[in-house]
């Protein structure tokens, strides 16, 4: 039978380590690069430090509870409300231009998190 092994995890690097080994790293490309160019394996360290710093410092929106077919439905009724707005008086009122950029914006942001997830 096996024996379960517990592995320790080490605290996660605070701003200031990823910062410091960014530094460090920057500095070794510094003296390694070549005819202007970065080795990949640097670039690869560089790439994955800057990843790390920009996920510590990055503000995270909130949530957005909504799935996108319930965002998607929001477009149709908005699109309708547009028709509507059309055929009544001609101009579409400010306010549902507003709820318009609130969709586009709720969408968009609902598309970058499900594409960041698949990353």
């Amino acid at each position: 039978m096996a024996t379960p092994m517990l592995v320790a995890q080490s605290p996660p690097e605070s701003v200031f380590e990823i910062g410091k080994r960014l530094a460090g790293l920057l500095e070794q490309a510094e003296q390694e690069v070549g005819n202007g160019q970065l080795p990949d394996a640097v670039r690869d360290r560089l790439a994955d430090a800057v990843e790390a710093l920009r996920v510590r410092v990055a503000r995270k929106t909130e949530r957005d509870p909504r799935s996108l077919f319930d965002i998607d439905e929001r477009l149709v009724d908005l699109m309708d409300q547009v028709e509507d707005a059309v055929t009544d008086g001609g101009e579409i009122p400010e306010e549902l231009l507003q709820q318009i950029n609130d969709y586009l914006e709720a969408f968009r942001t609902k598309v970058d998190r499900i594409a960041g997830y698949w990353r």
